[in-house]
C-alpha cells in the first residue's frame, strides 16, 4: 500500500519549508518515520501469533530520500511472506482477540483522517525545539 500526502495549504508550514528546504525535508522524513513507527507498534498488537514468526518479521525502514520524496516502509514478510499475505487478506480466517486480519491496514486507515495534521504538528514541534536549542 503506497500512501501520499499533500501538506500544502498551511501557510506557516509552507513558509518553514521555503525558508529551509533541506531541514524541512529532514524534519518531514523524521515525522513520517515516527508516525510509521507508531502505526507499526499498533499493528504488532493486532498481528496474529501462532509461533511468533510473522510478528517477528515486521519492521519499519527509512526514512530514505529518493529525490525530493521521503520514503518510509512498514512491512511483514521475509520468510513468512506467503503466510503474512494470507493472514492479512483472508478476513474469514479465525483470530484470537485482539489479533485480526488487516493487521497492518487497520491501524494505518485509522490514522489517515488526521495524519496530515499529526505530521504537521510533529514538524512544527521539532522545528521549535531546534530554534530553542540555538
Amino acid at each position: 500500500m503506497n500512501v501520499e500526502w499533500d501538506l500544502s495549504g498551511d501557510d506557516a508550514l509552507m513558509k518553514l519549508f521555503q525558508s529551509s528546504p533541506k531541514l524541512s525535508r529532514d524534519l518531514l522524513a523524521k515525522a513520517m518515520y515516527e508516525e510509521a513507527t507508531e502505526a507499526f507498534g499498533q499493528s504488532q498488537d493486532l498481528v496474529p501469533v501462532r509461533y511468533g514468526i510473522l510478528r517477528a518479521s515486521g519492521t519499519v525502514t527509512g526514512p530514505k530520500m529518493v529525490g525530493n520524496t521521503s520514503e518510509t516502509e512498514i512491512f511483514y514478510g521475509g520468510a513468512a511472506a506467503p503466510y503474512a499475505a494470507y493472514v492479512h487478506e483472508i478476513e474469514r480466517y479465525r483470530h484470537d482477540s485482539p489479533t485480526r486480519s488487516k493487521y497492518l491496514q487497520y491501524p494505518l486507515e485509522k490514522r489517515f483522517p488526521v495524519l496530515g495534521e499529526r505530521i504537521k504538528v510533529r514538524i512544527e514541534n521539532m522545528f521549535r525545539k531546534l530554534l530553542e536549542s540555538m
